[in-house]
């Protein structure tokens, strides 16, 4: 019984176990290569799709979010700078041209804006560079294209010897992806 189970282990022997080419017939290796399909290959497709899109959230994991709410608060942040600058600067001249007498409270609020903004512009440059999302974005649309590429290979293999060899560029294709993830994640910082 030890021995069969162990001889069963393999769903796809190697090519000096073949006995017969009915092997490559087999309804149950059929099962398995439309379940690697679906749920190894269109999985990973589905995934990275789903880590493309923006889900809206204030605060997300998506990248994509990320980026487009660090690229709001990098353009907002310029537009309150430039638009103090120009209220100080039209208070500046109306005290010059005597419509104001002084600006002391004034001048204490627009010193206090500016350095709340570049805090927090300074916040999100640091959440930027330790999160990096563009680049998060591009290493997934990288991987999606080369997922995509493998499910093409994968549908228009013929032989199940076909579909082994774009099995194993599959997970070739996912452990550099680990490995590239691995390597990002591991020189974040977020110091300020």
């Amino acid at each position: 019984m030890e021995d069969r189970a162990q001889e069963d282990c393999w769903l796809i022997p190697t090519q000096s176990q073949r006995l017969s080419p009915a092997w490559d017939h087999s309804e149950t290796l059929d099962v398995f290569l439309d379940e690697y399909k679906r749920h190894r290959i269109e999985h990973q497709i589905n995934y990275t799709t789903s880590k493309l899109q923006d889900d809206y959230r204030l605060f997300s994991n998506s990248p994509f979010r990320q980026a487009k709410i660090l690229n709001v608060l990098a353009a907002a942040g310029v537009a309150w700078l430039l638009l103090i600058h120009i209220a100080a600067l039209v208070l500046v001249v109306l005290t010059f041209a005597g419509s104001l007498r002084a600006l002391g409270p004034l001048s204490i609020v627009f010193s206090v804006a500016i350095i709340a903004i570049a805090v927090v512009a300074l916040a999100a440059r640091a959440l930027e560079q330790g999160l990096q999302p563009e680049r998060e974005i591009e290493r997934y649309r990288q991987f999606r294209t080369k997922l995509n590429l493998i499910q093409k290979q994968f549908r228009e293999a013929k032989t199940v010897d076909q579909k082994v060899s774009v099995m194993r560029q599959m997970e070739s294709a996912a452990f550099e992806e680990l490995v590239i993830f691995i390597v990002t994640h591991e020189r974040d910082n977020f110091a300020l």
